[in-house]
């Protein structure tokens, strides 16, 4: 059974959303999935890729929060991107008519699921989130609602 130190055991839609991620990942080079996490105290929905490591050396993707729309074509788009060869790195990006910021996250830990995949391999996991502005076009950098999980890289 998978076990990650400090977590308390899999529940049964857990290990089969583990399962579930893993035949995807063998079969289609990355998945994508969506839970709950604990940042800061609080709990958050996330949305986050598994394989892109494995399959392609590249970090994880990550949405946090429900502000941003349509966050599973975001992901499907930028994963489907770094599939074909591409390499994503902390900078801006332009997703259809949006703006948005890659951001590279400092406690990839969030993505839990993800790392219980890659126990069974032995890779690191590391990430960069996918950020956009909230509803007014503020940033979570600029005291916009949204949580960053990293520090702004840019200049």
């Amino acid at each position: 059974m998978d076990k990650v130190v400090g977590l308390p055991p899999l529940t049964s839609s857990e290990r089969r959303e583990v399962a579930r991620l893993r035949r995807t990942i063998r079969d289609e080079g990355w998945a994508l999935s969506r839970g709950c996490v604990a940042v800061d105290g609080d709990h958050v929905d996330v949305r986050y890729t598994a394989g892109l490591t494995r399959h392609h050396g590249h970090p994880e993707l990550i949405v946090v929060g429900g502000h941003l729309p349509r966050e599973r074509d975001i992901l499907t788009g930028l994963a489907a991107h770094v599939s074909s060869g591409a390499r994503l790195e902390p900078c801006w990006v332009t997703f259809g008519s949006r703006r948005l910021a890659l951001v590279p996250v400092d406690e990839p830990e969030v993505l839990w699921l993800t790392h219980l995949v890659y126990a069974a391999y032995g890779h690191p996991v590391c990430a960069l989130q996918v950020v956009g502005p909230d509803e007014h076009g503020r940033w979570p950098w600029a005291g916009g609602d949204g949580l960053l999980l990293g520090d702004w890289p840019f200049g």
